[in-house]
């Protein structure tokens, strides 16, 4: 599994179980700001909403209680993985 492979897979958990495809450039604007373009961010249920509060609420956990701690100091709530996987 890529890296991008397993940030969309963790995207369903951030959106209410809604999974999206991963994409680099959201929009591109010109010099005095006007929208050119955009990103469309389509997304698929893949879990009930409540599941992935659940879900979203045990990997928070990490950062509250484990070894990511000090992710409280970026002043926004985060949520992630430890350990390892093979």
């Amino acid at each position: 599994v890529s890296p991008l492979m397993l940030a969309a897979a963790y995207t369903a958990f951030a959106n209410g179980g809604v999974a999206v495809r991963p994409h680099f450039i959201r929009a591109i604007r010109s010099l005095d700001g006007q929208t050119l373009a955009t990103a469309e961010s389509r997304g698929k249920r893949v879990m009930r909403g409540d599941t992935a509060a659940r879900m979203t609420l045990m990997l928070s956990r990490v950062n509250t209680y484990g070894t990511a701690a000090d992710a409280r100091r970026l002043g926004f709530p985060t949520a992630g993985k430890t350990g390892t996987d093979d």
